[in-house]
């Protein structure tokens, strides 16, 4: 595993655990939220925080059929959320995007 990798999972790793920690902080504040019906609900937070394209995809086919998927998708544009698949989209979508709507 190169140098490279190692930062990208440790990034991975950091992240999750902050996310963990939010979403406990999140559940105990609100509910009706909608992240109670995304298809993620119960899957393990590393699918969705991949180091590889194959696993971005896993993450993807999750999202293409969840009926939240807008809804994920804007609060991680909203959030300026750097890492992970949301909504169906990579890092590197959601900064198109962000780029695209500041052009408007």
């Amino acid at each position: 595993m190169g140098i490279r990798q190692q930062k990208a999972e440790a990034a991975a790793r950091a992240e999750i655990e902050r996310l963990e920690l939010r979403a406990e902080v999140d559940i105990r504040l609100e509910e009706n939220r909608w992240e109670y019906y995304a298809n993620c609900l119960g899957e393990s937070l590393e699918s969705f925080f991949p180091s590889d394209a194959r696993r971005v995809e896993a993450a993807r086919k999750i999202c293409s059929m969840c009926v939240v998927k807008e809804e994920c998708l804007e609060y991680a544009l909203n959030n300026r959320e750097d890492h992970g698949v949301w909504g169906g989209m990579s890092e590197r979508q959601r900064r198109r995007i962000l780029k695209q709507r500041r052009l408007v």
